[in-house]
């Protein structure tokens, strides 16, 4: 189930990235509510804490995302990081972690061709949530074998 939500909010946050180049308010509100939902409801049906420790701990990479932010003056975007928080809370810290690799080696090959071809420079800005998409669903693929 986690991996539907992650899917149709990354879906979701792709498009509203790619167009505006942010990331909307009410979008990470909507998925904010929407990830407590589901915690809550698969807390009861476990019936353990591990439920939340697991969200507390997917959150990490997000947190870091956000202090990076701050300390980058946005060089990454505090959208990017919320997102991360998002998906952390229902993907679990490796999970989370392997996105995230995954995402940003992606971003790497992407950014390299835009380089080489000159479409791109130094200063170009990226929207890094399609690249958080494709990393979840090669999660997804690869999720037999984690």
């Amino acid at each position: 189930m986690e991996n539907i939500i992650a899917f149709i909010f990354l879906s979701f946050g792709t498009v509203w990235d790619v167009k505006r180049k942010a990331v909307s308010g009410k979008y990470l509100v909507v998925w904010g509510f929407t990830n407590l939902f589901y915690l809550c409801v698969r807390g009861l049906i476990v019936g353990n804490g591990e439920i939340l420790v697991q969200a507390l701990w997917g959150v990490l990479p997000g947190v870091i995302c956000l202090f990076l932010a701050y300390v980058t003056r946005e060089q990454i975007g505090y959208g990017d990081g919320w997102v991360m928080v998002l998906v952390g809370v229902v993907f679990g810290i490796k999970k989370t972690v392997i996105m995230v690799f995954t995402s940003m080696t992606i971003l790497t090959c992407f950014s390299v061709v835009l380089l080489v071809a000159k479409k791109a420079g130094r200063k170009t800005s990226i929207p890094f949530i399609p690249f958080l998409l494709l990393g979840s669903v090669m999660i997804m693929i690869g999720e037999k074998f984690l």
